[in-house]
């Protein structure tokens, strides 16, 4: 088991084992700068003490409470989804690297799912001042205003789950 005298020596241990796994360039890069970007907001957030062994150190640092705490705040500040997502990858990269290590027994990034764009549906005029709102309705105006492609029933489904779930 490697030893982590403190938090700094995360980063070199993170990136050498991405080199061991033969990770892109870019990968490693990436992965590296969402790994930082998660321990500044980690100075931020917690009071950094001593701690009395690696495994405390890293079960504190690395929960799925933290992380849920983490994507909130990355919302808050407008990161789009697809940064959220790969810095989830990278939590996730990094937890399976400390059970490999004997410092974690579970990973709990695998707890905290990729985050969904939402799809905003422009509504016309025409459906929001109608009285009553029928799926057939907002079915023909939606197929009036839109040409169908081959992506469109996916499009439809979609746009019609979340119209009917917030009727």
């Amino acid at each position: 088991m490697a030893k982590l005298s403190n938090v700094s020596n995360f980063e070199a241990l993170f990136r050498s084992h991405l080199v061991t796994v033969n990770a892109s360039s870019a990968t490693i890069r990436n992965y590296i700068s969402d790994f930082n970007h998660y321990y500044g907001w980690l100075n931020g957030k917690l009071e950094m003490k001593g701690f009395k062994s690696e495994v405390e150190e890293v079960q504190r640092l690395f929960s799925s409470e933290l992380f849920s705490q983490y994507i909130l705040y990355q919302k808050s500040v407008n990161t789009p989804i697809g940064t959220i997502n790969r810095r989830l990858s990278t939590l996730r990269k990094w937890c399976s690297l400390c059970i490999s290590q004997g410092w974690m027994k579970e990973n709990p990034a695998k707890k905290i799912s990729n985050q969904i764009k939402k799809t905003v549906f422009p509504v016309s005029k025409k459906i929001a001042n109608q009285s009553t709102v029928t799926e057939e309705s907002i079915l023909n105006e939606f197929i009036s205003e839109n040409k169908p492609t081959t992506a469109s029933t996916k499009y439809v489904n979609e746009f019609l789950s979340i119209i009917f779930s917030t009727l």
